[in-house]
């Protein structure tokens, strides 16, 4: 059950996991409360549980009671199922996991994404603000844009990645006809002056 943290009150289901503070419903006081999903599921019925270890088998590492059912590709140790962690058809146990993560030995494991998209999205937008900086932002967001249009985004969408691409392209554009029109006024100039 997921209380109020001022009154101490339930909160339904309603509450929680929204992106919005909401008033509780008691005292009033603006609450946001975010769970994991699984606190909602029922549990599921299990088979029986696996087999303790038997004189002459090989025991977890992890959990001298349970039953290894495969060494651990990295270190050797013995792993029962639940500590078995398969990535890449080897089989690792948490600490080998872990310290490949950290010392990025495994390569298939994204500890940290760069958002590209947003990087593209704010290089082309913020300059606007500061009109001269687009002269240098918009043909770096068009680039950004183009050359990591391919990795993965946390939305899976390419909307910020479109929208770099046109902010930049209309700043390009705009500095064009902005360049154009002081040459043609220079030349009117020369020529009337």
């Amino acid at each position: 059950m997921i209380e109020c943290p001022q009154c101490h009150s339930a909160l339904q289901k309603e509450f929680i996991n929204n992106s919005a503070f909401s008033p509780c419903p008691q005292c009033h006081q603006p609450i946001q409360a975010l769970v994991f999903p699984a606190l909602f599921y029922e549990p599921k019925a299990v088979g029986s549980a696996q087999p303790l270890v038997i004189d002459g088998q090989a025991n977890c590492f992890y959990h001298p009671d349970k039953k290894a059912v495969i060494l651990c590709s990295a270190c050797g140790r013995f792993l029962c199922a639940l500590c078995d962690i398969e990535l890449d058809q080897q089989h690792l146990c948490p600490a080998c996991l872990q310290s490949g993560t950290r010392k990025k030995k495994i390569r298939n494991i994204d500890s940290e994404v760069v958002c590209y998209d947003k990087i593209a999205f704010a290089v082309a937008f913020f300059p606007i603000l500061f009109f001269y900086l687009t002269l240098i932002t918009a043909p770096i967001a068009v680039y950004l844009s183009v050359r990591y249009w391919n990795t993965r985004s946390l939305t899976g969408s390419k909307a910020r990645f479109v929208l770099a691409i046109l902010m930049g392209l209309a700043q390009i554009t705009g500095w064009y006809f902005f360049f154009k029109f002081i040459a043609n006024h220079h030349t009117h100039f020369r020529h009337h002056g």
